[in-house]
C-alpha cells in the first residue's frame, strides 16, 4: 500500500489572504485584492472624490421704483443676450421691426420671460419700443444719435457680434399695481419702452434719479 502523503496548509497564509481580501490590501504576489470592482486605477488610490458644488442660479433683474411727484415709475436694467430676442414671426412685418426710423424710433422684441414681471396675455413676445424724438426740439440731434448708437449695438447682438447688451426699460404706462404691494405689478399690454426723459424723449441708460 502506498503511503498517504499529507499536504500541509499554511493557516497563516490563508488567514492573511482572507484579511487582505476583506480590507482591500494586496495578496501575497503583490497584486491588489479584489474588492467590489476589478482593476482599480492605481493613480487614484487613496484619493477622495471632491464634492461637486451645485451652481447657484444667477440673480434676475430687479424692479426699481422711482417716485416723481405723485407718480411712480417702474424701471428694469436688463442684460440682454441674443436668445432673449424674438427675431421671427408676425411681429417682424411691423414697420419699426429692428428698423431705425426718423426721430430715432425703433422696436425690438423680447421673450416674455426676459423680464421678472407677469405678462398674462403676451405668450409670443413683448414689444420694446424706443419713442420718437421731435427734430424741432432743442437737443434733438444729440438724442437721436444716442439712440442710433444703442440701435447699432442691438443689431450687433442680434447678429451674434456682441454677447450681451445692457438696456434700461420702463414699464409705464402699461402696468397694473396691486393695492397692497406697490412692487407687485403686471403688464396690461405687451408693450414696454426704453427709459426716456425730457422733451427730446432722450434715452436714459441708468437707473435712479435723473441728473
Amino acid at each position: 500500500m502506498r503511503p498517504v502523503q499529507r499536504v500541509q496548509r499554511s493557516w497563516c497564509g490563508g488567514l492573511l489572504g482572507l484579511l487582505l481580501a476583506c480590507t482591500g490590501g494586496t495578496a501575497g504576489d503583490g497584486t491588489p485584492a479584489a474588492k467590489g470592482s476589478a482593476d482599480p486605477d492605481p493613480a487614484r488610490a487613496g484619493q477622495v472624490e471632491p464634492a461637486v458644488a451645485e451652481a447657484e442660479p444667477e440673480p434676475g433683474p430687479e424692479l426699481h421704483l422711482l417716485q416723481s411727484g405723485d407718480k411712480t415709475y417702474y424701471h428694469l436694467e436688463l442684460e440682454l443676450k441674443a436668445d432673449d430676442l424674438v427675431v421671427s414671426g408676425p411681429l417682424m412685418s411691423r414697420d419699426m421691426a429692428f428698423t431705425f426710423s426718423d426721430g430715432g424710433q425703433f422696436e425690438i422684441y423680447l421673450r416674455p420671460e426676459t423680464i421678472p414681471v407677469p405678462s398674462p396675455d403676451c405668450s409670443g413676445a413683448l414689444i420694446l419700443r424706443m419713442p420718437w424724438t421731435n427734430p424741432e426740439v432743442e437737443g434733438a440731434e444729440a438724442a437721436v444719435e444716442a439712440k442710433r448708437t444703442l440701435f447699432s449695438e442691438l443689431v450687433e447682438l442680434r447678429e451674434g457680434r456682441r454677447e450681451t447688451q445692457r438696456v434700461v426699460v420702463e414699464l409705464n404706462p402699461y402696468i397694473e399695481v396691486a393695492h397692497d404691494d406697490p412692487r407687485s405689478v403686471s403688464l396690461t399690454q405687451c408693450n414696454l419702452f426704453f427709459r426716456h426723459a425730457h422733451a427730446t424723449y432722450a434715452y436714459v441708460d441708468h437707473l435712479g434719479p435723473l441728473p
